[in-house]
This record gives structure tokens, sequence and C-alpha cells, in this order.
């Protein structure tokens, strides 16, 4: 009974991890952090924690890590490389809270490719999920610009190709979801495999640095913070709670964060950064969050 009761703990803690992560990312790129150096620090760090924890734990050894390391890597390229990368660039010119609600469309996207890839049935729900929660990106994305004066359009086009690069990002994460599936079962240890990916997609973050950034990481409690807060709690902590609740409760239940996370990124880009809340965000979010639980609601039905 005990750890019934612990379940909804580790989700809310979850939500509300995966929640304030966006802002970290803004608060450490707005300080000056290179965001493929950010990133890259971030997850070569905590993927090697993550490892020695494992191999601490007897749970996996060397041996096991490097069988699972080419597997792991394919997943990384979309699930660190390409995803993070995106979101890190993404909120040096889009809102925190942008970010998020547009990274809501993860579920869709992962059912829309599960039935191109994984030859999954998909219902009416499944079909009013996607398109509701396209109609949201759309919102959240191209809203701001309608009725907007000429000079602010031109402005904005960075923040429009920004929010592009988030949407692609999400889609790889998405995809990511789907490779997953194909290359690991059942006897593959979720902890181990996490460790690599995340490990390993560091690396290839910090091989993009090397290539196109060249200032430094900056010597600033603002970005040390965030990266300490990221790895800590956004990659150890709120991974493995999620890893936990999966376990116990099933990844319907587990996903359930996707609904939340949004509104809470929301509004502590609001409180605590003073992003706008527009009526455009709201509407698309409402709409994002709706195909996420048409798309659930489906499968609970099908299960």
């Amino acid at each position: 009974m005990a750890r019934n009761r612990l379940i909804p703990a580790a989700l809310a803690a979850v939500c509300l991890v995966f929640g304030t992560t966006f802002l970290a990312i803004k608060i450490g790129v707005m300080a000056g952090a290179p965001p493929f150096l950010f990133s890259g620090t971030r997850f070569c760090l905590a993927g090697l924690i993550l490892a020695s924890i494992v191999l601490a734990s007897g749970k996996t050894s060397i041996k096991g890590l490097l069988r699972l390391a080419p597997r792991a890597a394919a997943v990384s390229v979309l699930y660190i490389v390409v995803k993070f990368g995106a979101t890190f660039w993404a909120e040096g010119f889009i809102d925190s809270a942008t970010a998020a609600q547009i990274d809501a469309i993860c579920p869709i996207v992962a059912a829309a490719l599960s039935a191109i890839f994984l030859k999954k049935r998909l219902g009416p729900l499944h079909l009013l999920g996607i398109f509701a929660g396209f109609a949201g990106v759309c919102l959240i994305v191209w809203g701001p610009s309608i009725g907007a004066p000429r000079g602010a359009l031109s402005s904005g086009g960075t923040k429009l190709a920004a929010s592009l690069v988030m949407v692609a990002g999400s889609v790889a994460f998405a995809a990511s979801q789907v490779l997953y599936r194909r290359l690991f079962g059942e006897a593959d240890d979720p902890i181990a495999v996490n460790s690599l990916n995340m490990f390993i997609g560091g690396i290839g973050l910090l091989i993009l640095s090397a290539a196109f950034e060249r200032r430094p990481f900056p010597a600033s409690s603002a970005a040390f913070l965030s990266l300490a807060y990221l790895i800590v709690f956004g990659s150890l902590v709120a991974h493995s709670l999620n890893l936990w609740v999966v376990k116990r409760a099933g990844p319907l239940y587990a996903s359930s964060w996707s609904y939340v996370s949004p509104a809470i990124a929301t509004v502590v880009g609001a409180i605590f950064y003073g992003e706008r809340i527009s009526g455009f965000s709201i509407a698309g979010m409402a709409a994002t969050l709706a195909g996420v639980g048409a798309i659930a609601w489906a499968e609970r039905r099908s299960s």
C-alpha cells in the first residue's frame, strides 16, 4: 500500500522536474552557455554518473554496456543529439514555455510514426488526437504572426525558424522512441541503455560544439547552477523516477507527465522569467494536450 502511494508522488516529481528543465535551459543559454557545449556537457556527465551507478549496483558489467553500445548509439543520434541539440539551440530565440508547448507533440508524433513503421492500427481517436496535436502546434508556431505588422513579422523570422527547429527536434525524439522499440527488448536494462544514450549523445553534441562554437562555457553562477540542475534533477532523478513509474504503473500512466509539464513550464516561465502568455499559445497548448489525451484514451481502450 505504501508503495502504491509513492507512485503518484513520483509522477508528480517527474512532472515538476520535466516542467522546469525548459526554464533551466533558457537561463543557462541566456547566461552565455553555447547550446551544444551546454547540452553535451550535461549529457556526458550525466551518462558517466548513471553508468557508474549501474556498474556499482552489479546490474550490468563493462562487457554488458559494450554489447548495448552500438544500438544505444543509433538511438542517441535522434534522442539526444538532434532532439536536445535543437532544444538548447532554439531556446536562445524562443521562450522556454513555447519550447515546452511544442515538445508536447512528442506522443502524437510517436503514434503517427508507430502506424507507419510498426504497422500499428490507428482508430478514430488516434486520428483525432493527431489532428488536434498538429493544429495546436500550428497555433503555437504561427499564431503570433497572424495580424502582426510587417516589421514585427520580419523580426519574428528567427523565432519562427527556432520554433520549426524545435518541432524537428520533437519529431526526432518521437522517432527515437519507435527506434528504441525495434532495437531493444525486455531483457535489456533501460537504465543501462539510458546511461549509454546520454553519454554517447553527449559526445555527439560536444563534436558539434567543437565544429560550430567558439565560445567557452561562461564562468557565471547562473550557467553552472543551470547545468547542475539539469544533470542532477533533469537527467538523473527525473529520468530514473520515470523508469520506476513505468515499471510499476505502466507506460501509459507514466507518460501522463506530458499533459502536465507544458503547463508547469508555461507558468514557471511567466512567474520567474517574465515570459508572456499569449492567447494563441494557450489555445495551441489546449489543442495539443487534448490530442495527447485522445491518443492516451485510445491506447487505454485498446489495451
